[in-house]
């Protein structure tokens, strides 16, 4: 299943896991082509959730259905970590590319932008963003998998994150008075 493709929709519960956010409860319409109730009953509840945490953009239609391309899977998961890119070259993709390759979250320069991503493109990404030590703060001496509480550093969300890694734009702090 690893070189399956990926619907968009699939692609907000991978990234609601990694960001250890849990979906919204109730949705209010945000994107025309999803509802409480279409496709599913979720997919509503996690793309809004999404959308309140910068991980997708705040356009009139999602697309639930439509196989997510490689440069919007490397968009949401460089967002999760909240990697800022520069606007220099002639398209989004080419600079979230750019970006991904200086730090290390691919290992080679792709221009087939729309391409949809296979699992294991995504999942090979993620895996490089939480290894990283440039991006992310080890709080002990290895990611250790528990839940680890950190605010950002200029939204002062706080969030709590899966593992003892977190990104280096959060301070860890013992507890969050409304855990996300």
């Amino acid at each position: 299943k690893t070189l399956d493709n990926i619907t968009r929709w699939e692609m907000l519960k991978i990234m609601l896991n990694l960001a250890w956010l849990k979906p919204n409860t109730t949705c209010t319409n945000k994107f025309s082509d999803i509802t409480a109730t279409t496709p599913n009953n979720w997919v509503c509840f996690y793309a809004e959730k999404a959308l309140e945490n910068s991980l997708i953009s705040n356009n009139k239609n999602f697309r639930p259905n439509d196989k997510i391309s490689k440069s919007e899977s490397l968009k949401m998961i460089m967002s999760w970590i909240w990697i800022k890119v520069d606007y220099k070259n002639e398209t989004w993709q080419q600079d979230f590319v750019t970006k991904a390759l200086n730090l290390k979250l691919i290992d080679k320069q792709f221009q087939d932008f729309n391409n949809s991503a296979i699992r294991w493109f995504i999942f090979n990404i993620a895996a490089n963003a939480i290894n990283n030590t440039t991006l992310m703060t080890q709080t002990s001496q290895s990611c250790i998998s528990t839940k680890t509480y950190a605010i950002e550093n200029t939204s002062k969300k706080c969030v709590v994150f899966p593992n003892t890694c977190i990104p280096k734009n959060y301070t860890k702090t013992e507890s969050c008075l409304e855990e996300k």
